[in-house]
């Protein structure tokens, strides 16, 4: 069980909570707001998924700007007779 959620414990912010702030999302609570600068254990976990969503967000090989990119033409039939 996660030490977030024992008994006696500091009360640190849910590792959800911190996953979706570091994808950018309004998630938690302003007692969370006011936890996460002062908690070093909290800090490294939200450090540890905001690393992750940068890489994870990075252009891949082969990518370029979409102004870069031919532009997309759909498919068309020959009428047929």
């Amino acid at each position: 069980q996660p030490n977030w959620r024992l008994p006696n414990t500091v009360s640190h912010i849910d590792p959800e909570v911190l996953a979706l702030r570091a994808l950018g999302e309004t998630a938690g609570t302003h007692a969370d707001d006011a936890h996460l600068p002062g908690c070093a254990h909290c800090q490294a976990e939200f450090d540890k998924f905001a690393e992750v969503v940068t890489i994870a967000r990075r252009p891949g090989p082969g990518w370029k700007p979409a102004l870069a990119r031919p532009a997309v033409t759909p498919l068309t039939r020959e009428p047929t007779s």
